[in-house]
């Protein structure tokens, strides 16, 4: 009997995501049918076929032997991510550009990353992340490369080229690949932790996500606290003396040098109080130098940072 599945589950099993499927459907690659209520269910027989006959590197193999399981595990669909580009490559042909022309290049890498942002799903994106990352040599340098990227989206917000949802959906995009290829990076309990949140009142999480896999890199265990955290908490904390690290983050939207000079300060006293280490990030307006702890206009300089203090 035939087996048919969702274009979904379809996208798992291929380690691609779901449009990719429904370009296969569209141009006759794999066998579809539609449900009555006009939903495509694809013959899960046909589709593994295809992805043997389209690509010659081992993923095909392990597709193969993964036919027989209901779905991959987290793990494998994270191992196959960066494979798939070359299906991908082979597929949709030579337009196909997975890094920046000239990488070294605020705008090049701007551009590329913006572009991906619109244009790619999540899993499309996790994949050019790993690519980076494998180019690159490491997740500091990777996260310097695309953070050019959340710039150029704001220029073209303040442009008129993307709407405000645009730009959330992008965002949104990347937050989901980023968090993907966070969970295949499990630390250990004894590790110090490196508390991550962002000053009050801003909810740019973005460069928080990024970080993570810095921390992580680095031999940290991050600890996700995220948007618009309260000072009195970051300040009970730190003054306990909980966690070796706290990396704060300001965004742009975070302009008043008057307010987060008396944020840093109190929380660079308490920081100071228990031998907590404290890092400020992001482009807000936050005092350089700061009465206690770094200021870091980049991933590089941060992971060095982290390495450090280890």
């Amino acid at each position: 009997m035939e087996e048919y599945i969702t274009t979904t589950e379809a996208a798992l099993l291929a380690g691609v995501g779901v449009s990719s499927i429904k370009r296969w459907s569209d141009q006759d690659l794999i066998q579809v049918v539609r449900t009555p209520g006009g939903h495509r269910r694809v013959n899960r027989a046909d589709l593994l076929r295809f992805l043997d006959e389209s690509s010659s590197s081992p993923v095909s193999t392990a597709l193969a032997r993964e036919s027989s399981l209901p779905s991959k595990p987290r793990d494998l669909r994270s191992a196959l991510s960066i494979s798939r580009i070359g299906l991908i490559k082979k597929l949709a042909g030579p337009e196909i550009h997975l890094a920046p022309e000239n990488p070294d290049d605020p705008k090049s890498a701007g551009v590329f990353w913006a572009n991906a942002m619109r244009d790619s799903d999540v899993f499309e994106l996790q994949a050019l992340l790993l690519h980076a990352r494998s180019r690159r040599g490491s997740w500091h340098a990777t996260a310097d490369e695309a953070a050019h990227g959340l710039s150029e989206v704001g220029e073209r917000w303040m442009r008129g080229e993307m709407s405000v949802m645009d730009e959330h959906i992008a965002s949104e995009r990347l937050a989901r690949a980023l968090s993907a290829i966070m969970e295949t990076m499990p630390g250990a309990e004894e590790e110090p932790v490196c508390m991550l949140a962002c000053v009050t009142g801003d909810m740019h999480t973005l460069g928080l996500s990024f970080l993570q896999l810095c921390v992580r890199e680095r031999g940290w265990r991050p600890l996700w606290v995220g948007a618009s955290t309260p000072l009195e908490e970051l300040y009970a904390v730190a003054a306990a003396g909980e966690v070796a690290m706290i990396a704060i983050s300001a965004s742009e939207a975070s302009s008043d040098t008057v307010e987060l000079a008396e944020f840093a300060q109190m929380l660079g006293a308490a920081c100071a109080a228990s031998g907590t280490s404290l890092a400020f990030g992001g482009s807000g307006a936050w005092p350089d130098p700061p009465l206690f702890g770094m200021r870091f206009y980049a991933f590089g300089p941060f992971s060095a940072y982290l390495q450090s203090q280890s």
